[in-house]
């Protein structure tokens, strides 16, 4: 068993920028329709997930400049020992023009490939963006026309109405049709 693990802090209390996500209280009246209840609890949904995005790029955010920092400081302590060794031991740290120029050429080379993947990423993010506004812009046309031909189709079709007689005539039947359907239970794999 492990003992003595310290009990994780709630992320929340980490991050005092960052606040926990409330639930939105709504008001539940009868009178709600089938439609109205769904397009709360999309709405409710959508509110959470946009709040918890936020919490997820923080600190991604947060732990990305962590491990920068941390391989940086890493780095310099290494160049630091090895500096201290090398005065240390008196060993001679003169480096030839040759080898100073590749390491300043190799330098110079990651800083452009770099700088080439940012675009990139940049680039693919903006192309990203740009199809989902195009979605959207699309969407809001389709809907619209969608509600054009609901509303000009529906001053023509009329819902039929049941009445409670004919609609307890209707249930009385299907309760005859389904008297004789039994449901067999699946059989049951023995134990070796």
């Amino acid at each position: 068993m492990l003992k003595n693990i310290p009990k994780s802090k709630d992320f929340f209390s980490q991050h005092p920028k960052i606040t926990k996500p409330q639930p939105k209280i709504t008001s539940t009246r009868k009178e709600e329709d089938v439609f109205t209840v769904y397009n709360q609890s999309i709405e409710n949904y959508f509110n959470s997930v946009k709040k918890t995005t936020a919490v997820y790029l923080q600190s991604v955010t947060d732990l990305q400049e962590k491990i920068i920092d941390s391989w940086q400081k890493s780095m310099n302590s290494a160049i630091t020992l090895q500096k201290k060794f090398a005065h240390g031991s008196n060993t001679s740290i003169k480096v030839p023009d040759a080898t100073i120029k590749l390491i300043n050429n190799l330098a110079a080379k990651e800083d452009k490939t770099q700088a080439l993947q940012n675009k990139i990423l940049l680039s693919s993010i903006e192309v990203i963006r740009q199809n989902i506004k195009c979605f959207n812009d699309n969407l809001i046309t389709f809907t619209e026309l969608n509600r054009k031909i609901v509303q000009s189709g529906s001053s023509q079709v009329k819902m039929p109405q049941i009445r409670p007689p004919e609609l307890k005539s209707t249930l009385l039947e299907f309760r005859r049709m389904i008297q004789d359907v039994q449901v067999r239970p699946t059989p049951k794999s023995k134990r070796r």
